[in-house]
């Protein structure tokens, strides 16, 4: 329970007491002339952080031309997928699951790159995970 009398009428509410799951949210307004009104919208809840890892090429892995990367995330109320190479926008998916992707590392000079992946889901939350390979072309 909030009340606010002056404007601009606003409320924090921290989430992290509340059970993940619909809510509805009331606000009340009451006239000086003893009208009242109310407004209520009903929102989702959602704390837990989504779910993801690169499955393949492993960390640490030494990679040239085509290498196939094996990807993974999830959430209950999933958002996006992104996967970089450095910090280079490689692809977004916007259904969770298992993908594929294949890197072409001709691209790329020789050496340690980063790939990561980062998870979101529709309340904002995300998680990133990050591995170190080797581009090695001179084969």
């Amino acid at each position: 329970m909030h009340t606010d009398y002056d404007s601009p009428y606003q409320w924090n509410w921290n989430t992290t007491h509340h059970a993940e799951a619909s809510h509805e949210i009331r606000a009340i307004a009451y006239g000086i002339l003893g009208c009242k009104r109310m407004a209520a919208v009903t929102v989702v809840v959602d704390n837990t952080l989504p779910v993801g890892k690169i499955t393949s090429p492993n960390m640490g892995a030494y990679v040239s031309g085509i290498c196939p990367m094996s990807l993974f995330g999830s959430d209950a109320n999933f958002a996006a997928m992104e996967l970089y190479t450095d910090e280079k926008l490689m692809e977004t998916w916007y259904i969770g699951g298992s993908w594929t992707y294949n890197w072409s590392t001709r691209a790329y000079s020789d050496g340690e790159h980063i790939i990561r992946l980062i998870i979101w889901d529709l309340a904002g939350n995300n998680r990133t995970v990050s591995i170190p390979v080797t581009v090695d072309n001179t084969v």
